[in-house]
Protein backbone atom coordinates (compact mmCIF):
# COMPACT_ATOMS: atom_id res chain seq x y z
CA UNK A 1 0.00 0.00 0.00
CA UNK A 2 2.81 2.33 0.87
CA UNK A 3 4.50 1.66 -2.47
CA UNK A 4 1.28 2.43 -4.37
CA UNK A 5 0.94 5.77 -2.64
CA UNK A 6 4.63 6.66 -2.72
CA UNK A 7 6.45 4.83 -5.53
CA UNK A 8 9.74 6.51 -4.71
CA UNK A 9 9.79 5.05 -1.24
CA UNK A 10 11.04 1.83 -2.73
CA UNK A 11 14.33 3.53 -3.42
CA UNK A 12 14.82 4.50 0.19
CA UNK A 13 17.60 3.10 2.32
CA UNK A 14 17.22 0.18 4.68
CA UNK A 15 17.43 2.64 7.56
CA UNK A 16 14.31 4.41 6.31
CA UNK A 17 12.36 1.15 6.40
CA UNK A 18 13.58 0.54 9.93
CA UNK A 19 12.33 3.97 10.98
CA UNK A 20 8.97 3.32 9.36
CA UNK A 21 8.75 0.01 11.21
CA UNK A 22 9.57 1.70 14.50
CA UNK A 23 6.88 4.31 13.86
CA UNK A 24 4.33 1.61 13.13
CA UNK A 25 5.14 -0.30 16.32
CA UNK A 26 5.12 2.77 18.54
CA UNK A 27 1.88 4.12 17.05
CA UNK A 28 0.17 0.73 17.21
CA UNK A 29 1.18 -0.20 20.75
CA UNK A 30 0.58 3.22 22.24
CA UNK A 31 -2.27 4.12 19.87
CA UNK A 32 -0.68 7.54 19.68
CA UNK A 33 0.16 8.33 16.03
CA UNK A 34 1.62 11.77 16.70
CA UNK A 35 3.94 10.35 19.36
CA UNK A 36 5.29 7.82 16.86
CA UNK A 37 5.80 10.43 14.16
CA UNK A 38 7.52 13.08 16.23
CA UNK A 39 9.65 10.62 18.18
CA UNK A 40 11.19 9.31 14.96
CA UNK A 41 11.56 12.81 13.54
CA UNK A 42 13.34 13.81 16.76
CA UNK A 43 15.68 10.82 16.49
CA UNK A 44 16.58 11.42 12.84
CA UNK A 45 16.66 15.20 13.07
CA UNK A 46 15.10 15.55 9.62
CA UNK A 47 11.74 15.71 7.88
CA UNK A 48 12.60 13.85 4.68
CA UNK A 49 10.44 10.85 5.62
CA UNK A 50 7.63 12.77 7.33
CA UNK A 51 4.97 11.87 4.75
CA UNK A 52 5.56 8.08 4.84
CA UNK A 53 5.76 8.32 8.64
CA UNK A 54 2.31 9.93 8.77
CA UNK A 55 0.80 7.22 6.55
CA UNK A 56 2.39 4.31 8.44
CA UNK A 57 1.56 5.80 11.83
CA UNK A 58 -2.07 6.46 10.90
CA UNK A 59 -2.61 2.98 9.45
CA UNK A 60 -0.92 1.26 12.39
CA UNK A 61 -2.81 3.12 15.11
CA UNK A 62 -6.15 2.76 13.28
CA UNK A 63 -5.77 -0.99 12.76
CA UNK A 64 -4.57 -1.45 16.31
CA UNK A 65 -7.54 0.45 17.70
CA UNK A 66 -9.90 -1.63 15.55
CA UNK A 67 -8.46 -4.87 16.90
CA UNK A 68 -7.93 -3.68 20.49
CA UNK A 69 -9.75 -0.42 21.44
CA UNK A 70 -7.61 0.10 24.53
CA UNK A 71 -4.00 1.20 24.47
CA UNK A 72 -1.49 -1.28 25.88
CA UNK A 73 -0.87 1.10 28.79
CA UNK A 74 -4.56 1.55 29.62
CA UNK A 75 -5.85 -1.97 28.95
CA UNK A 76 -5.41 -3.25 32.50
CA UNK A 77 -6.98 -0.12 33.99
CA UNK A 78 -9.99 -0.45 31.71
CA UNK A 79 -10.41 -4.12 32.60
CA UNK A 80 -10.43 -3.17 36.30
CA UNK A 81 -12.80 -0.29 35.63
CA UNK A 82 -10.24 2.25 36.87
CA UNK A 83 -9.55 4.12 33.64
CA UNK A 84 -11.03 7.59 33.91
CA UNK A 85 -11.68 9.17 30.55
CA UNK A 86 -11.46 13.00 30.29
CA UNK A 87 -14.80 14.75 30.62
CA UNK A 88 -16.46 11.97 32.65
CA UNK A 89 -17.84 12.54 36.15
CA UNK A 90 -15.33 10.18 37.75
CA UNK A 91 -12.37 11.85 36.00
CA UNK A 92 -13.49 15.36 36.89
CA UNK A 93 -14.11 14.47 40.54
CA UNK A 94 -10.72 12.74 40.75
CA UNK A 95 -9.04 15.90 39.46
CA UNK A 96 -10.66 18.13 42.09
CA UNK A 97 -8.51 18.62 45.18
CA UNK A 98 -10.57 18.28 48.34
CA UNK A 99 -8.46 20.96 50.03
CA UNK A 100 -9.44 23.60 47.48
CA UNK A 101 -13.10 22.79 48.06
CA UNK A 102 -12.98 23.51 51.78
CA UNK A 103 -14.45 26.82 52.90
CA UNK A 104 -12.53 27.93 55.97
CA UNK A 105 -14.02 31.35 56.71
CA UNK A 106 -16.18 30.18 59.60
CA UNK A 107 -16.54 31.75 63.03
CA UNK A 108 -16.36 29.08 65.72
CA UNK A 109 -18.15 29.30 69.05
CA UNK A 110 -17.38 27.94 72.49
CA UNK A 111 -19.43 25.10 73.90
CA UNK A 112 -19.77 27.16 77.10
CA UNK A 113 -21.16 30.24 75.34
CA UNK A 114 -24.47 31.38 76.78
CA UNK A 115 -27.27 31.46 74.22
CA UNK A 116 -27.88 35.22 74.56
CA UNK A 117 -24.31 35.92 73.48
CA UNK A 118 -24.76 33.60 70.54
CA UNK A 119 -27.90 35.47 69.47
CA UNK A 120 -25.91 38.72 69.46
CA UNK A 121 -23.27 37.04 67.30
CA UNK A 122 -25.95 35.74 64.99
CA UNK A 123 -27.24 39.25 64.29
CA UNK A 124 -23.99 40.23 62.59
CA UNK A 125 -23.13 36.93 60.90
CA UNK A 126 -24.24 35.41 57.62
CA UNK A 127 -23.29 31.86 58.60
CA UNK A 128 -25.83 29.06 58.67
CA UNK A 129 -23.45 26.72 60.50
CA UNK A 130 -21.41 27.42 63.63
CA UNK A 131 -18.75 24.86 64.64
CA UNK A 132 -18.67 24.38 68.39
CA UNK A 133 -15.25 23.90 69.96
CA UNK A 134 -13.99 23.05 73.41
CA UNK A 135 -12.41 25.83 75.44
CA UNK A 136 -8.65 25.46 75.73
CA UNK A 137 -8.12 22.61 73.27
CA UNK A 138 -10.17 23.93 70.32
CA UNK A 139 -11.39 20.36 69.83
CA UNK A 140 -14.43 20.07 67.61
CA UNK A 141 -17.48 19.14 69.68
CA UNK A 142 -20.49 19.62 67.43
CA UNK A 143 -22.40 21.98 65.18
CA UNK A 144 -25.01 24.66 65.68
CA UNK A 145 -27.34 24.82 62.68
CA UNK A 146 -29.60 27.85 62.45
CA UNK A 147 -32.50 25.70 61.32
CA UNK A 148 -32.18 23.59 64.46
CA UNK A 149 -32.33 26.35 67.10
CA UNK A 150 -35.40 28.23 65.93
CA UNK A 151 -37.51 27.23 68.92
CA UNK A 152 -34.89 28.59 71.32
CA UNK A 153 -34.37 31.79 69.33
CA UNK A 154 -38.09 32.56 69.45
CA UNK A 155 -38.20 32.33 73.26
CA UNK A 156 -36.19 35.22 74.81
CA UNK A 157 -36.82 33.76 78.24
CA UNK A 158 -34.42 30.94 77.36
CA UNK A 159 -31.51 33.18 76.33
CA UNK A 160 -29.80 33.19 79.73
CA UNK A 161 -30.80 29.68 80.72
CA UNK A 162 -29.05 27.53 78.15
CA UNK A 163 -25.53 27.09 76.84
CA UNK A 164 -24.49 25.97 73.39
CA UNK A 165 -23.30 22.56 74.59
CA UNK A 166 -26.92 21.86 75.50
CA UNK A 167 -28.35 22.55 72.05
CA UNK A 168 -25.48 21.75 69.68
CA UNK A 169 -25.86 18.84 67.30
CA UNK A 170 -23.25 16.19 68.07
CA UNK A 171 -24.62 13.71 65.52
CA UNK A 172 -23.60 15.65 62.42
CA UNK A 173 -21.58 13.41 60.10
CA UNK A 174 -18.05 14.69 59.49
CA UNK A 175 -15.45 13.95 56.83
CA UNK A 176 -11.67 14.23 56.92
CA UNK A 177 -8.87 15.15 54.55
CA UNK A 178 -8.26 11.42 54.08
CA UNK A 179 -11.59 11.00 52.29
CA UNK A 180 -11.64 11.49 48.54
CA UNK A 181 -14.28 13.73 47.00
CA UNK A 182 -16.50 10.87 45.85
CA UNK A 183 -16.64 9.52 49.40
CA UNK A 184 -17.55 12.98 50.72
CA UNK A 185 -20.35 13.36 48.17
CA UNK A 186 -21.67 9.89 48.99
CA UNK A 187 -21.73 10.79 52.69
CA UNK A 188 -23.65 13.97 51.92
CA UNK A 189 -26.17 12.14 49.72
CA UNK A 190 -26.76 9.30 52.18
CA UNK A 191 -27.31 11.73 55.05
CA UNK A 192 -29.23 14.31 52.98
CA UNK A 193 -26.68 17.07 53.69
CA UNK A 194 -25.95 20.19 51.65
CA UNK A 195 -22.74 20.87 53.60
CA UNK A 196 -20.43 18.67 55.62
CA UNK A 197 -17.82 19.60 58.29
CA UNK A 198 -14.23 18.58 57.66
CA UNK A 199 -12.54 17.51 60.90
CA UNK A 200 -8.91 16.38 61.11
CA UNK A 201 -7.32 15.19 64.36
CA UNK A 202 -10.39 16.46 66.25
CA UNK A 203 -9.82 19.95 64.86
CA UNK A 204 -12.39 21.75 62.73
CA UNK A 205 -10.87 22.54 59.30
CA UNK A 206 -13.83 23.94 57.39
CA UNK A 207 -16.93 23.00 55.43
CA UNK A 208 -17.52 21.53 51.99
CA UNK A 209 -20.81 22.44 50.33
CA UNK A 210 -22.47 20.99 47.26
CA UNK A 211 -22.64 24.50 45.84
CA UNK A 212 -18.85 24.81 46.03
CA UNK A 213 -18.35 21.36 44.50
CA UNK A 214 -20.74 22.15 41.65
CA UNK A 215 -18.96 25.43 40.93
CA UNK A 216 -15.51 23.84 40.68
CA UNK A 217 -16.95 20.84 38.82
CA UNK A 218 -18.32 23.19 36.16
CA UNK A 219 -14.95 24.96 35.81
CA UNK A 220 -13.03 21.67 35.54
CA UNK A 221 -15.51 20.33 32.98
CA UNK A 222 -14.96 23.40 30.82
CA UNK A 223 -11.17 22.94 31.02
CA UNK A 224 -11.24 19.22 30.18
CA UNK A 225 -13.73 19.47 27.34
CA UNK A 226 -11.93 22.45 25.80
CA UNK A 227 -8.55 20.67 25.92
CA UNK A 228 -9.73 17.25 24.79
Amino acid sequence: MLFALFPTVGCASEGAYALLGMTGIISGVMQAPLTGIFLIVEITGGYETILPLIVVSSISSTMSHYIEPASFYFKELIERGQFLRPGTDARILSDLNIRELIETEFVTVSENMVFRKFIELLKTSGQNFFPVIEDGSDEYKGMIQISGIRRYALDPGMYDMIFLNQIMDTEVITASLENDLQEVLDMMDINNMDSIPIVENDQFIGMISKTRVLDLYRRELIVQTSVH
